[in-house]
Parts: structure tokens; sequence; C-alpha cells
């Protein structure tokens, strides 16, 4: 339900934008195709034998409009999917209860509005500062406990630069600080231990990470 309503408000949003906003764009071009690459820690990374870092991601296609000269907003979908040895982790409080390792997947949904700082940055390059709304569908497989699913909400504040390649390409990287609201259910007791150690890790990984993007000036 809540990715339904993300991907709804963010097409509404598109539909009105062409009549609310008086931007030219950069050299006429408003629309930008991009696939964003977010990457976390991930240290309880379930087949880390070699205990080297391996980073959780989540991949996220999507779209993005300037508004203004130093405004934008997108969307795009998320997906990832990534094991962890819940044993290792701080959250880890029901060992007799808990797989050795569990495997999660899921996908959502996010909008977001970009702002551009510093005098030499103008919509859609430069240094920027972006407020997200993210939603997740996560899926949660074990061999002996079944799937467990549940829903995320996420806040993302992330910093960045935009760099705008031959007209026509814009290369992106950023890091970002996150939370979920993992916050407000502390005193939920009705989910599962394996449930609620997914969850906590889920928390922890989305808490702070890097961000690099491709992408390209549609029209």
């Amino acid at each position: 339900m809540k990715f339904k309503i993300v991907i709804l408000s963010f097409l509404i949003t598109l539909s009105v934008l062409p009549v609310v906003s008086q931007t030219k764009g950069f050299m006429g071009k408003r629309i930008l195709i991009q696939a964003d690459l977010y990457m976390s820690r991930n240290k309880e990374y379930a087949l880390n034998t070699w205990n080297v870092f391996i980073p959780r991601t989540i991949f996220s296609p999507g779209m993005e409009y300037v508004i203004g000269h130093k405004i934008s907003v997108g969307g795009c979908l998320n997906f990832f999917k990534y094991g962890f040895n819940p044993t290792s982790s701080i959250e880890y409080m029901y060992q007799d209860s808990l797989p050795t390792n569990l495997f999660m997947n899921g996908t959502g949904a996010s909008i977001y509005l970009k702002k551009y700082i510093f005098k030499n940055s103008h919509a859609p390059y430069g240094s920027f500062i972006k407020i997200q709304l993210d939603t997740y569908g996560i899926n949660i497989n074990t061999k002996n406990f079944g799937k467990l699913s549940d829903d995320i909400i996420g806040l993302k504040f992330e910093f960045g630069y935009d760099y705008i390649i031959g007209n026509r390409i814009r290369i992106s990287w950023g890091t970002y600080l996150g939370f979920t609201d993992e916050l407000f259910r502390i005193f939920n007791t009705q989910r599962t231990n394996i449930l609620l150690t997914s969850e906590r890790k889920f928390y922890k990984d989305f808490l702070f990470g890097t961000k690099i993007s491709f992408g390209f000036l549609a029209s």
C-alpha cells in the first residue's frame, strides 16, 4: 500500500509540473533519466567468509524533473537483495530462535526534492542537498522459518555533486544520512524475532552511506 501511494503521488506531481514550471532547464532540457546505486556497510554479510568489505547496495532507476533555477524533483524505484549473519549483530538477542543466515530482498519507491546550493550551481548540475522519502516492501527468506514480509518507511538527507558531461550525460556522487520508522517500532511486540532482527539490521545499514548515479538529459 505504501509503495502504491508513493508511486501515485509521483505520477500526479509529474502531470502538473509542466504547467507550473517556468524554467527552461539545461539547454532547454528539463527531464533526466537516471540510475542510482546506494551503498552502505554490510558488516554481517552472510557469505563473507574472508572478512572483506562487501557493501549493501540498493539499485534505483528513476527520473528527475527540473522545476526551477536551483530546484528539481524526482522519483525512483528501489531494488535490493542481500544476506547477513544475525549472530554477529549487536541486536542479536534471541540466539535460540534465529537461524545462522538470513536473506533479505525487497522493492520500493522514492520521491525527493533537490535544492542546488552555491553560486555556480544550477539545476541540474553543481552542489546540492536533497531530502528523499523512501518506502520498501521487504521479504525475509529462511530455510526453516519460511518467508516473512513487512513495509518500511525511510527518510534520507543527502549532500552531493552533479557533473554534466558533453551537455547530455550526468554523473553524480553523494553521501547521505538516513532513518527508518524502526524508531517508532521499539514497543511493537507483534513482530517475530526474525522480523525484528532483520528490520533493525536494515535500519543500521540505512543510517549512513554513499551514492553514485549515471543519467542523461532526455528532453
